[in-house]
Parts: C-alpha cells; structure tokens; sequence
C-alpha cells in the first residue's frame, strides 16, 4: 500500500498548528468550493426524484435555477473578488427579480415541505458559512433534514459541524463532524471529517480522543491510492498521530 510521502516532521506540523492558534481561526470558512461542489452536483438529484405532483415539479424548477448559480460561482470562486463574491451569494440567497430567479431562502419557505424546499436549507447554510456568517448558517443547516443517502447527509452533517466550530461550540462540532465521518459513503470524506474533528479535540487538550480519530483517519488514507492521499491531506498521518502521542 502506497504511503503519504512524509513532507513534515511532528515539531513542524505543531508549530503550523499552534500559529493558527485555534480550530476556529484555521476554519474560519470552513467548507471548501469541493465539498460545496459535492453537494451541488449530487445533491441536485435528490429534488427529483419524487416530483409526484405540480407543487413539487414547481419547486424542483425553481431550485435548478438557483442552483445552478451556485455552482457557476464555486467554480469560479478563487478567480473572484471577495465583494464580488458576497455579492453573489447574497443574490442566492435572496434571488434574482429581474431574472426571475427566487433564492434559497425564499424556495426553502415556499416550498418546506418538498426536497427542493429542504435541500434549499441546505444552500443557504453553506452560502451563509461562505460570507462568514456561521450564526445564520446553523439556523439553516439545523434546518436541513439528512436523507437515508451516504453523500449529501454527511457532507451536510460537516458543514454543520464547522458551522458550530465557528461558533467555538466545539462540543457539538465533534459530535456532528463525527456523525458525518461514520455516515459518509466515501474514504475521502471520512478522513477529512475525522482529522477535522481531531484538530478541534487537540485545541481542548483532549488528545487521546484527538489520537483515536487520527487513527480511524489512517484507516482510510491508507486504503488510497498515492494520488488521493495528496489530494486529501498533503502531510503524512503517521506525523498527526505522532504529534497526538507526545502530549
């Protein structure tokens, strides 16, 4: 099995870890344009697919427009402005009159009880984490009912987890990043949530918990090909779990 070239020695990586100086600050966004982009594009089907009747044909219609934004400007994020990309996540949040186009807000009240009116929750927490307003994204992801699906729910689960760290709610955070690791469908992101939730647990000094994660993260990152143990994490497990011994 391929291993992560080690690129960091422990003291380097603490050092990395302590000039962020907490979980909230290195977070402080907390839900990178992949795991948005994840969302959208498999979310997206999770609107139709029980479109039994006008009301829930009406609002999948209104929800592929406002989507459709979305992922148009998380493909386009880091060659944008950020007030430009306030702007953006305003407009879909909000909608767009002059295009006819109702944002999440509007489709996630008209239409609560369809999957485009859940789903829609789900958009407007993460646009809210995006323009740094962790506040109004809980009330939205709290508000997003997790399917039976093994993609969707447990990314949405890790928004709402960093939505909490965000808040330093740290508690809820790794109890929720925690969920979305066990629930998730995918070696990718149960790693990723796992070193996640660690981290929080190392800046409460609860390492041996932090330790355990870790070590359920290399489980997954071992079973990777080399490509996607670089994508992930670009520094080697082994130096966390170190690094989480020593204290």
């Amino acid at each position: 099995m391929a291993k992560i070239e080690n690129k960091q020695s422990a003291p380097e990586i603490q050092n990395t870890l302590n000039a962020k100086e907490a979980f909230v600050v290195k977070y402080k966004k907390a839900i990178t344009a992949g795991v948005v982009l994840l969302i959208a594009l498999i979310g997206g089907g999770m609107i139709f697919k029980s479109c039994q009747n006008a009301r829930q044909e009406k609002a999948s219609s209104e929800m592929a427009a406002a989507q459709q934004m979305l992922l148009e400007t998380q493909s386009a994020e880091m060659y944008m402005a950020d007030s430009l990309l306030q702007v953006q996540y305003q407009t879909m949040l909000n909608g767009n009159p002059a295009e006819a186009v109702k944002g999440f807000l509007k489709i996630a009240d008209e239409y609560s009880s369809t999957d485009a009116g859940n789903l829609a929750n789900l958009y407007a927490g993460l646009c809210y984490m995006n323009m740094n307003k962790p506040q109004d994204a809980v009330k939205y992801l709290e508000k997003f009912d997790t399917e039976d699906d093994q993609m969707v729910s447990p990314a949405a689960m890790v928004a709402l987890g960093n939505a909490y760290a965000s808040l330093n709610q740290l508690d809820k955070a790794v109890e929720m990043i925690k969920k979305g690791a066990e629930k998730a469908d995918n070696m990718t992101v149960s790693a990723q949530a796992y070193i996640q939730a660690a981290e929080i647990l190392e800046t409460q000094k609860k390492n041996a918990e932090a330790l355990e994660l870790y070590k359920k993260a290399k489980t997954y990152i071992d079973r990777m090909d080399v490509n996607a143990q670089q994508t992930l994490n670009r520094l080697n497990i082994d130096a966390y779990i170190e690094r989480a011994s020593q204290k």
